[in-house]
């Protein structure tokens, strides 16, 4: 189903002759705040790896423990479509009851994103995540990040 609604996005959105790549390594840091029946808040520094083909975007949070993956689509700035844009993610394996996934995790993010003809970018944005594993867990985060490398880190598409 996330496949179909890809395409269909993909389609809808079709790509300009000049588009916005985020393809590269990404540094910068989520900070959230949630309840698992207590509030909470926390930050975290990350690193986030993008491929970016067409309006097609592959994203990931690598880890020790593997990687963190995502699916997402962009929209160019009609006014500078080489500098500026629009990106929304889910994570992989999310389904329509929300907990229920592969890895009972779902996720989405809305960002704006700035490249420079230098490599350097700014992308910025937010997200919403629910997690069931015991105990249960909703948490809004602010995505911040900088554009370290302009080299592709091969995400792979969600299994």
């Amino acid at each position: 189903m996330r496949s179909a609604l890809l395409l269909v996005l993909t389609l809808a959105f079709p790509l300009s002759a000049q588009a916005l790549d985020l393809t590269g390594t990404w540094e910068g840091k989520y900070t959230c705040k949630g309840s698992d029946g207590s509030n909470f808040s926390y930050s975290v520094p990350t690193i986030l790896e993008i491929t970016h083909v067409g309006t097609e975007i592959r994203a990931q949070f690598p880890f020790d423990m593997g990687a963190d993956q995502y699916a997402g689509v962009s929209i160019d700035d009609d006014k500078k479509p080489l500098d500026k844009g629009v990106a929304y993610f889910i994570h992989c394996g999310m389904t329509d009851v929300p907990g229920s996934g592969a890895n009972a995790y779902d996720e989405t993010a809305f960002v704006r994103a700035t490249t420079k003809s230098n490599g350097g970018g700014s992308l910025k944005g937010s997200t919403v995540f629910f997690v069931s594993d015991p105990p249960p867990e909703m948490s809004s985060c602010k995505w911040s990040y900088k554009r370290t490398d302009t080299a592709d880190p091969a995400v792979p598409a969600c299994p």
